[in-house]
């Protein structure tokens, strides 16, 4: 059941816990829930009268699967800019002290709920996204597009994966409504 993609290098996985299939399912509900809202920098309202930038909805997501309100993003304006790699990893690390338990992961084996960051290897903007519950997909939120799913496969030679973190403590997700 996991899916090679050769030519970039990256596996999908199944979840591997007691409560796997149920917790992707419930990954899979939530993203969808955001699927079509559309994109505004330093916004957090989902849904299609909603509009969220990339940390956000990541954000947005998690909070969601932990049963929590949203919490406050942690971008500020004084960040170097909305979309740098700086900025990514700031927001992300205040993400992990927030929720705790997350682990950083190889980069080339992803499971649903895992956090990627990424962005062009000479520096440039960076981009949050996070792991669906369908066999090889991708969520972002992204300018054109809004909120949207695409596959593994959309990393390419102008993509590098900075980090991959994985919440240890998925388990909660599946018993939370």
């Amino acid at each position: 059941m996991t899916a090679t993609y050769s030519d970039h290098g990256l596996v999908w996985e199944p979840m591997s816990c007691e409560h796997g299939d149920e917790i992707t399912a419930r990954i899979q509900k939530v993203l969808e829930s955001w699927r079509y809202t559309r994109y505004m920098a330093g916004q957090q309202t989902k849904g299609e009268k909603g509009v969220v930038d990339c940390v956000r909805f990541v954000f947005g997501v998690i909070d969601e699967l932990y049963g929590r309100q949203f919490l406050p993003s942690p971008r500020l304006p004084q960040d170097t800019a909305w979309h740098s790699r700086r900025g990514a990893m700031k927001a992300l690390h205040t993400m992990r002290r927030i929720y705790g338990a997350s682990e950083r992961v190889r980069r080339d084996r992803l499971q649903p709920g895992d956090v990627v960051i990424t962005g062009p290897p000479g520096g440039g903007p960076g981009h949050a996204m996070i792991v669906g519950g369908r066999k090889n997909t991708l969520w972002h939120c992204v300018q054109n597009s809004g909120v949207c799913q695409t596959g593994i496969g959309f990393f390419n030679e102008q993509q590098r994966i900075f980090a991959v973190y994985r919440f240890s403590d998925r388990e909660g997700w599946a018993h939370v409504s």
